[in-house]
């Protein structure tokens, strides 16, 4: 399955750099890279080597997102945030979970951990996964995009 990436950002200038070239640096890379820009003043849309999305004026993570999902190519959607940086597996461990013909969607932490109240210090946050038309929509297996983005819950096998 190829992946669409894209990173949203407002006036994230000092960050978003970092967040792209961990995307770039996946072991199972995304397909295509792009940045949806809510209308920065800070220079963040001056970024070369990837398409630039611009509002003119900010409209908010809805709209963003909303935009990204209308922009992306491939039915797997990818969402970093611009002071997210992505564990080079990410999205080779995110992608397996959807082997299974039975998963609607997961969230949290993609790694492996016992179950347990409290978060071990070498778990890191990477994202949220779902099948449906938006990052925060109930799990549906009905042909839209397949969204990944950044939440804080947990993720166990």
């Amino acid at each position: 399955m190829e992946v669409s990436a894209y990173v949203p950002c407002y006036n994230a200038e000092a960050s978003i750099r970092d967040a792209l070239q961990s995307i770039r640096d996946q072991t199972a890379p995304a397909a295509e890279i792009f940045v949806i820009d809510d209308g920065s003043t800070d220079g963040s849309e001056e970024i070369s080597g990837v398409r630039v999305v611009r509002f003119e004026s900010n409209q908010g993570r809805g709209a963003v997102r909303a935009r990204a999902m209308a922009e992306a190519k491939h039915e797997l959607v990818l969402a970093c945030d611009a002071t997210l940086r992505l564990d080079r597996k990410f999205l080779e461990a995110a992608l397996s979970w959807f082997a299974d013909a039975k998963v609607g969607a997961t969230f949290g932490w993609v790694k492996e951990a016992a179950r347990s109240k409290s978060v071990p210090a070498d778990v890191r946050q990477v994202g949220t996964f779902s099948r449906g038309p938006s990052s925060h929509a109930a799990p549906l297996r009905c042909g839209f995009k397949l969204c990944i983005c950044g939440t804080t819950k947990w993720l166990f096998r």
